[in-house]
Order: C-alpha cells, then structure tokens, then sequence
C-alpha cells in the first residue's frame, strides 16, 4: 500500500554558515497527523531547521502571491520584473532600514523609493546617487536606520535596575 502523500518534503537540505556546515543531507517527510522530532547530537532539539524552512516556505508563498497580484493588475509582466537589478534594490532596501528589525525593510523600501521618485525628477542616474547614499548610510549606521534608532533610544531609556535579591540557603546537601 502506497504512503499517504507528504505535506512538508525536504530532501538533501544542506545549510553554512560562513565556512562551517551545519546540515548536510537532512531528509525530511511530515505527513498529515504525525509528529517529527530532530534531535542533535548533544540531546537538544533543532527548531532552527523549521524557524529556516517555514520562513523559505513563507517567503516562496509571498513572493508567488505578489508576483500573481501583480499580474493581475497590470495585464503583463514587465523584463525589468525578473531582472537582477530589481533582487539588488530589495537588498538595498532591507540593508537601509535595518536588517533584523521588524520595520526596518518597510523604512527601507519607502525611503528607497522616495529617493527614486525624488531624484528622477533631476536626473536619469538616480541609481548612482542611489547607490552612493547607501554606501554612507552603511557607513554611518552599521544596523540600518531603525537599528540605530532602536539603538539610541534604548540607550536614553533610564535602567532601573531591581534590587539584588537576597540568596538565602534553606537547606545544606551532607555526603554520608
């Protein structure tokens, strides 16, 4: 009798960090109504390979569901849609306002295109100006604009710290 079919398959995942590897050759197969455990080595679970795998598979989903929307808005899809120039100005984006914070890719994306529509009033090069801002704003603020907004203001909050609480020893452990 057949198996039931998958509805999460992950095959050969392989995964670096810089020069260490730290998955080579998962194979995952989640069928509807089990329940699967990675244990590593050291007796702890990898939840970093669903929080990595659920955010591609987020990822892939949004990026379908906007590519559809905008076809359906537009009637056609433009070359410059699919050009690597266009995956460079996301990158752009998410770096400008802050890569790891939650508004900084929004920031980001609006400051860009402020900047686009803005600068092609004057000039058809706004990708260089573009460009050479971001490389002082990378300069300047190393985690984007709202990182380091997040950053200053974190540290103009006042710390209160808590008073030390007192360690008390209520019972003493005796070797016989």
């Amino acid at each position: 009798m057949p198996s039931p079919p998958a509805i999460l398959q992950v095959s050969d995942l392989r995964m670096d960090f810089g020069g260490f590897r730290a998955l080579d050759g998962v194979d995952l197969r989640v069928q509807e109504g089990t329940l699967h455990a990675i244990i590593g080595p050291n007796g702890a679970g990898k939840t970093t390979l669903f929080n990595k795998l659920m955010a591609a598979v987020l990822s892939c989903m949004l990026s379908g569901l906007a590519g559809g929307i905008s076809v359906a808005n537009h009637g056609f899809v433009a070359l410059d849609t699919v050009h690597w120039s266009t995956s460079g100005l996301v990158v752009i984006m998410v770096l400008l306002g802050g890569m790891g914070t939650r508004l900084g890719p929004l920031v980001g994306a609006a400051f860009v295109l402020l900047l686009r529509d803005f600068l092609s009033t004057w000039t058809d090069a706004w990708g260089v100006v573009t460009g050479g801002i971001f490389a002082i704003v990378i300069l300047i603020f190393r985690q984007g604009i709202v990182g380091t907004l997040e950053s200053v203001l974190a540290s103009k909050r006042p710390l209160v710290a808590a008073p030390p609480a007192a360690v008390e020893e209520t019972a003493s452990i005796s070797r016989t």
